[in-house]
């Protein structure tokens, strides 16, 4: 039985992650407007389509949850990598430094900071700031995290 009861847990836990991943797109796409009105479909991953819900997780439950902020220059940022392992390429085994790579493709200290004031203000707490500002990692109850992120929940075996 105490098998089976980690097998839940650990789906549980793993849905959370897969809500809170989709989320966290949601809230990065949305740049923080709390109104937007978005929905996203087709976004539940094929191990929750076959897996039974057990119901919603317990709304006074604590979990930590890291929102990744969506990179700058994307584009840009895949050609040179492509380029960096492409033989004859000018780029090629060229690396950036971290500081060159933050200042053209990390976001910026207000974005940042516009997500930790949209978190903070639906009852989270920052818990840790990424140094290159990827994420901003919070902590809060099952229920502040739904309704910041307008998602439900659940446990899953």
């Amino acid at each position: 039985m105490a098998n089976q009861s980690k097998k839940n847990y650990l789906a549980s836990g793993l849905a959370v992650l897969a809500i809170m991943a989709l989320a966290v797109t949601f809230l990065a796409s949305t740049c923080m407007a709390q109104n937007s009105g978005s929905t996203l479909t087709g976004n539940t991953p094929g191990f929750i389509k076959k897996a039974a819900d057990l119901g919603s997780a317990d709304p006074t439950t604590v979990i930590a949850v890291t929102v990744w902020l969506k990179l700058h220059n994307e584009a840009q940022l895949d050609r040179l990598v492509g380029q960096q392992y492409q033989k004859g390429s000018p780029n090629f085994h060229k690396w950036i430094t971290q500081d060159s790579f933050n200042a053209t493709f990390s976001p910026t200290a207000q974005e940042v900071k516009s997500v930790q004031n949209f978190l903070t203000a639906h009852g989270l707490s920052v818990v840790a700031v990424a140094e290159n500002n990827f994420y901003v990692m919070v902590q809060g109850s099952i229920g502040d995290i739904e309704k910041a992120f307008h998602v439900s929940i659940h446990n899953y075996n």
